[in-house]
């Protein structure tokens, strides 16, 4: 789910929110290269039961 891959990449580089203001602009930052590695044809995003699924394509 989308917002399980925010959170795993906040923690993997070490960003704590310690406000909604900050967690939103990292969010939106993140949201941004995600839709960049969409665009590049890396990720796919998929809805499924009302929740964004993110899956890396294998080349």
């Amino acid at each position: 789910m989308l917002e399980d891959l925010i959170v795993k990449v906040f923690s993997l580089l070490g960003i704590s929110i310690d406000s909604p203001h900050n967690y939103l602009l990292n969010r939106s930052a993140l949201l941004s290269f995600i839709s960049w590695l969409i665009d590049d044809g890396l990720l796919t995003i998929d809805a499924v039961d009302n929740k964004l699924i993110v899956s890396r394509l294998r080349k």
